[in-house]
């Protein structure tokens, strides 16, 4: 990589917001790619709309490996909105 890719990389930062629920099928994938990026997030806000699988546990090792991972667990409502606003 050159020097000033290289510095140009190292002052950007990101911030992922990611709303989800029942995503245990895909979830540890999401999880390995998002950790073997080139640029790392300085946070990973991960909000559970109230799963009912097996998300939240993946959600708590996600956040236990990673301390860049935050998880908000919300309640369910019983349904899932796909609107804007949601999160």
């Amino acid at each position: 990589m050159h020097k000033k890719n290289y510095e140009y990389t190292r002052k950007k930062r990101i911030v992922l917001i990611s709303p989800v629920r029942d995503e245990e099928t895909f979830l540890p994938t999401i999880i390995e790619s998002i950790t073997q990026q080139t640029l790392t997030p300085v946070e990973w806000l991960i909000v559970d709309d109230g799963s009912t699988d097996k998300t939240p546990e993946i959600l708590a090792e996600a956040a236990k490996k990673y301390p860049w991972i935050h998880v908000e667990n919300k309640p369910d409502r019983g349904v899932r909105s796909v609107v804007p606003g949601v999160v």
